[in-house]
């Protein structure tokens, strides 16, 4: 028995190392592949195509406004000082692409020498007008032929600068899209390497045999399910191609939050793969449970981001049916007992059935969004109210706590994608729970509001049509 039960040790003992060790790797990937999106979003923010395509028609509107100087003064026989001024915006305008970095930017998309050649039709027109009298001096079809020449070859050269720029714009999305799917495969990882280390930490103590298949079988289904979770991320990146302020904020917002719980799980990994056997059982267990608790602030920063693709793309049926709305309440409260027993949730349900037409998986899912959003911005101490009630054909849900509140300056962007209060910033999430949750009941026909006030709470009450309503998904 001794000596089964030293193979045993040793065996546990690389497993949890090649498991720690696959984790710095992955969070090595995950740094490097977020370095690459933060570079590829410096460069898509520095519009420099952009800004030179705006200096070259700027400079081609200057010139074909001086030819129409040179026409009105030949028709008026007057205007050589309007004349003069348009000359001399137009050499501003010329000497502005012959400066760094445009001079760069145009040798590097091959319109220096153009420019150099408009350069010198500009130059060779200058002392004609300015040493010119009045119209009766000028030999108006050729200096008009040459700004005409002028004026083209810029208008090439600018329509050559935008072919480019939408060009590397291309290059940077495909850039991007590689990127992202390397923070994917980085982030697959690391929940296959999380959830495996906790599965091994608390199976430590079970039989080799029993251990061994237990382990194959967890595998099996997180694979599975990573795989779904991987499809469900390419699917949306393919359909939305949102705008750059929301890829900003979405590489933003998932760094941010993904940063604790990544730091937790190696943390406890590091620690343990130096010493394995200094942990008593006890403090194995309690690791584990740290572990899978950032194991599961991941899989709902992923589920909160899948779900609003989802509702994006209306790939998100809704199955409707009779239901009792206490019992999804009793359920959700259920639910999350579990996951936070030390806290208090008071319930005040309206007596007997409160009947509504809706997707009670949904609408189930929106409950545990309030919750967990009271249970998180409110101290451990407090409780947690909720109240049912019907009214005018209709059925309602509040979820009330005493906590951090909403500043009243936020409240107006409150259900935005992405936006979180400049209070909660300290706190896990996603900045998705509430558009998720808003969207949800109006697909049912619904609404939901909320009343707050900063340092003292916030209310969030929802209703449902006792009919069916809305959109049937």
């Amino acid at each position: 028995m001794a000596v089964v039960a030293i193979t045993d040790s040793v065996k546990g003992n690389r497993l949890l190392l090649a498991a720690g060790l696959a984790i710095v790797g992955f969070v090595i990937l995950l740094t490097y592949s977020f370095a690459q999106l933060v570079q590829i979003q410096r460069s898509l923010s520095a519009d420099v195509g952009e800004n030179m395509l705006w200096m070259i028609g700027q400079a081609e509107k200057e010139t074909r406004r001086l030819h129409e100087t040179l026409l009105v003064m030949a028709l008026r026989g007057t205007g050589k000082d309007e004349l003069m001024l348009r000359l001399d915006i137009l050499h501003s305008r010329m000497a502005l692409l012959s400066e760094q970095p445009q001079k760069a930017y145009l040798a590097r998309i091959g319109a220096a020498e153009d420019l150099t050649r408009d350069a010198r039709i500009l130059a060779g027109l200058s002392p004609i007008l300015e040493n010119t009298a009045g119209p009766q001096d000028l030999e108006l079809p050729v200096v008009a032929a040459s700004l005409t020449q002028l004026a083209d070859n810029l208008g090439r050269i600018a329509n050559h600068s935008m072919i480019v720029d939408r060009n590397e714009k291309a290059d940077h999305r495909d850039r991007l899209r590689k990127a992202m799917y390397v923070v994917k495969t980085a982030f697959a990882g690391l929940l296959l390497a999380g959830a495996s280390l906790s599965w091994m930490l608390v199976s430590s103590m079970r039989a080799a045999l029993r251990s061994s298949q237990e382990l194959r079988h967890h595998k099996s289904r997180l694979e599975q399910t990573v795989a779904e979770r991987t499809m469900e991320l390419r699917k949306a990146l393919e359909t939305e191609r949102r705008a750059k302020e929301v890829y900003r904020s979405f590489i933003t917002t998932v760094s941010h939050q993904f940063r604790t719980p990544l730091a937790i799980i190696d943390m406890v990994a590091q620690r343990l793969g130096r010493r394995p056997a200094d942990f008593p059982p006890a403090d194995i267990a309690a690791k584990a449970r740290r572990i899978r608790n950032a194991t599961q602030r991941l899989t709902q920063l992923v589920g909160s981001v899948t779900s609003a693709v989802r509702l994006d793309s209306r790939d998100l049926p809704l199955t409707r049916a009779r239901h009792d709305l206490n019992d999804i309440l009793r359920t959700a409260i259920a639910y999350q007992m579990e996951l936070t027993p030390e806290r208090i949730i008071r319930t005040d349900l309206a007596d007997g059935q409160l009947a509504c037409c809706c997707d009670a998986s949904l609408i189930e899912q929106v409950i545990l969004n309030l919750l967990s959003n009271a249970i998180k911005y409110s101290p451990d101490e407090t409780a947690i109210d909720m109240r049912s009630w019907h009214e005018h054909e209709q059925v309602f849900c509040s979820v009330r706590d005493r906590g951090i509140g909403i500043p009243e300056t936020a409240q107006p962007q409150i259900f935005t994608r992405f936006y979180r209060g400049g209070n909660a910033a300290s706190f896990i999430g996603s900045g998705l729970g509430l558009s998720l949750s808003q969207t949800i009941i109006e697909l049912h026909g619904g609404t939901l509001s909320f009343i707050s006030e900063e340092g003292k709470g916030s209310a969030f009450t929802f209703s449902l049509p006792t009919e069916q309503t809305g959109s049937t998904g």
